[in-house]
């Protein structure tokens, strides 16, 4: 159980660092090819995830889930991208590494981003509803908002409810900056 939840962090790493055309169109040829690099030891000489002193703080979270409507899980991969942020999943789709490669690769080869996996943020943050935006304040503080708004309602309230009023403004600008 324990080889299995420190696998699968590695799996979806592995799909969203060396997803290419090919394994996007063939999540079996992706499996396979994680599966192999299990099989020569991979995961046991590389740590699943980053302890949280090294790990970069993004300027802001997005958490997410497959449950989400499509159209707005779209519309967060690509204005979470356009701020420099992450967007997260706290697990499994259907609790399966197949169904997961599948549809990440699908959303990958769609908008050229992707989703990482951290169920350890979604209790760091206390995330109980998708979607929630996060835009940490260092490393113990942070401002929080969820529900179904978009990116630029969140950060428009944290403008002027958060407790970093600064950090969600500057975001909110490189959004609307970079609007296509």
């Amino acid at each position: 159980m324990e080889e299995t939840q420190l696998l699968r962090p590695i799996i979806l790493l592995c799909l969203l660092i060396f997803s290419s055309p090919a394994l996007a169109q063939s999540p079996d040829a992706w499996l396979q090819e994680a599966l192999k690099l299990k099989q020569e030891g991979w995961g046991q000489r590389v740590s699943p995830t980053l302890p949280d002193m090294v790990r970069p703080i993004a300027p802001l979270i997005a958490f997410v889930s497959f449950s989400m409507p499509q159209d707005s899980l779209k519309a967060i991969l690509e204005q979470v991208d356009r701020v420099g942020g992450t967007v997260l999943l706290r697990g499994l789709v259907n609790n399966s590494f197949k169904d997961t490669a599948t549809v990440v690769a699908r959303m990958v080869e769609e908008h050229g981003t992707g989703f990482g996996v951290d169920p350890k943020l979604f209790v760091k943050y206390a995330i109980n509803a998708v979607p929630a935006f996060v835009v940490p304040n260092g490393e113990t503080s942070f401002d929080k908002i969820s529900g179904n708004i978009s990116l630029i309602a969140a950060l428009e309230a944290l403008v002027q409810e958060g407790g970093n009023p600064e950090a969600a403004r500057l975001l909110l600008g490189k959004l609307r900056m970079d609007k296509p």
